[in-house]
């Protein structure tokens, strides 16, 4: 795969969709941060601890923030035929795929960072690793609504990150049921022997994804 059209392509896209991409990426954490705000100016302030409010609160705004990147970066070209007008290009399928995918892991970085500025002091503590393996697994999910904006012309991909958050929530009680297992996850999370492991999956969950995305979309008449 020629690098030299992947880099084309990802320039392109930073250069056209980079202001509605900042004002999601900037109004995801400063929305964490009002909300935070809010919750603990209210007379019931006693609830549950601002660590957790903001884990919460930012896991739901993700969601919306990963739709609407996704939404930013396919779909408004979709309608406008950009996809048509590339294909007349020397690029292949695999270097479109390839580009969209690279550009959501930059966009997905610049929300990480811009979310611990803003919302980093009011979060639980997080080593080196843990941090890591916080953006891999938000960048596997963030890349849901992307490959499915790609592989289902957008009839998915709203709903796809909830579904995934909706699974993760589900899986939680039945983890919970059983101590050993939960103990077992959390003396994980808390060493550093697993956190490789899961980064590694990580990187294959994300290689599944764009290899999904390549084949539906190779596989449409876009």
């Amino acid at each position: 795969m020629n690098m030299h059209q992947i880099r084309a392509l990802v320039w392109k896209d930073l250069q056209v969709h980079w202001r509605a991409a900042a004002l999601l990426l900037a109004g995801w954490p400063i929305g964490v941060r009002l909300l935070v705000r809010i919750v603990q100016a209210s007379p019931d302030a006693g609830g549950p601890g601002v660590p957790i409010v903001v884990t919460m609160v930012s896991l739901f705004l993700f969601v919306a923030v990963a739709a609407g990147l996704a939404t930013v970066l396919v779909e408004r070209e979709r309608s406008k035929d950009t996809f048509a007008w590339l294909r007349t290009l020397p690029v292949c399928d695999a270097h479109i795929v390839t580009g969209k995918c690279v550009t959501g892991l930059v966009f997905h970085a610049a929300g990480y960072a811009a979310w611990w500025m803003v919302v980093g002091p009011l979060a639980p503590a997080l080593t080196v690793p843990q941090a890591v393996s916080v953006w891999c697994v938000t960048a596997v999910i963030g890349s849901v609504p992307l490959v499915g904006q790609i592989a289902s012309s957008g009839r998915l991909a709203p709903a796809a990150p909830v579904a995934v958050l909706a699974l993760c929530l589900l899986a939680w009680p039945a983890l919970s049921r059983s101590p050993a297992a939960a103990a077992g996850a959390i003396d994980a999370w808390r060493g550093s022997w697993a956190h490789p492991l899961l980064w590694m999956g990580c990187v294959a969950a994300y290689a599944l994804l764009a290899g999904v995305a390549y084949w539906r979309f190779h596989a449409n008449d876009t």
